[in-house]
């Protein structure tokens, strides 16, 4: 027997192909919606302010929004503060 131990993945390798209408979506919304290098510090830090034109009385970071229904709500419920949304699962944005 082997004594080299197997590698445990959690989580998805691979996720279902987009359908075209998807695809295009997001190769067209991707690069205006992304955060660009030069809002980035030397060390790699993002001051959100430099994001929006608007001021912010807080500035609120959501890891893995999906579909985005949750942020959605947020955006409604708390129209004075700013949302960043991060979501690893490209299947997760184009929907």
């Amino acid at each position: 027997m082997d004594n080299i131990k197997e590698k445990r993945f959690y989580g998805r390798r691979q996720s279902r192909p987009l359908n075209k209408s998807r695809a295009d979506s997001f190769d067209k919304l991707l690069p205006v919606l992304s955060i660009e290098p030069e809002h980035l510090g030397e060390n790699g830090d993002l001051d959100p302010r430099t994001l929006y034109t608007e001021t912010y009385k807080q500035y609120w970071l959501e890891i893995g929004f999906g579909s985005g229904e949750h942020l959605s709500a947020l955006i409604r419920r708390h129209p004075d503060i700013a949302y960043i949304g991060c979501e690893p699962y490209i299947n997760g944005m184009a929907a």
